[in-house]
């Protein structure tokens, strides 16, 4: 009798077919949740952000530098 297979999440489908994919998707749902600001505090995948580059990964989950609005 075949076991039912647990049904993945999408994260965890992506890791099976490409870890290193994973790592960087991991990472950049960190960043829309607010934990990274910027590209340089994903330090530990800059192998990854290396891979895409970093204007590419700015435009694609819209990671830009939060500017301070000055006070008129």
């Amino acid at each position: 009798m075949m076991m039912r297979l647990q049904k993945k999440t999408k994260d965890a489908r992506k890791s099976t077919e490409h870890p290193r994919r994973a790592r960087l998707a991991w990472a950049i749902a960190r960043t829309k949740q607010g934990f990274i600001l910027s590209i340089k505090q994903l330090k530990p995948f800059h192998r990854e952000v290396r891979r895409v580059t970093q204007s590419k990964i700015k435009n694609r989950y819209n990671i830009h530098r939060r500017r301070e609005v000055k006070p008129k």
